[in-house]
């Protein structure tokens, strides 16, 4: 049976050893949080190309494809990133809780609020990014030279 990782305290004194070996159990749980996102977003492929279309405009809603293999490589990074935004804040939990146990009780004082805001804040910047930004953006690359280029979007 594989030894689990121990809870790690600011007075505790590890080897490189087992540095090393709590440092790779949390990149595991990493991956397989990562892993287990990833098949979620595939298996809702259609939804998340449906959430990622929305801000074209009404007339270009079909995405286009020129490649034999566009199809799946475009189905497979749209649900890579939207496994990325899906397991961001365990993987940084993972991440805080390898690097708490350095901080001091007081330091922690300091520093977990601040933590503990940075899921809230990415988030927010993925929701203004997708609200605010995209549309304008979009919006300014479809009509960027529009007169000299065959633009197509959908």
């Amino acid at each position: 049976m594989p030894r689990r990782v121990r809870p790690v305290s600011h007075e505790d004194q590890l080897s490189l050893v087992e540095h090393l070996d709590e440092l790779r159990h949390r990149l595991v749980v990493c991956l397989v949080i990562f892993g287990v996102a990833l098949a979620l977003c595939f298996w809702q492929n259609h939804l998340l190309l449906e959430i990622a279309s929305h801000p074209l405009p009404s007339g270009h809603k079909k995405l286009t494809t020129f490649g034999v293999t566009e199809p799946f490589t475009t189905t497979l990074t749209v649900s890579a990133y939207g496994a990325a935004i899906l397991s961001a804040p365990f993987i940084l939990w993972q991440l805080y809780a390898y690097i708490l146990p350095a901080f001091s009780p007081g330091e922690k004082r300091v520093v977990l609020p601040i933590l503990l805001l940075f899921p809230f804040l990415f988030l927010a910047g993925v929701g203004f990014a997708y609200f605010a930004v995209m549309p304008a953006a979009v919006h300014f690359l479809l009509n960027f030279n529009d007169d000299q280029f065959n633009i197509q979007a959908g």
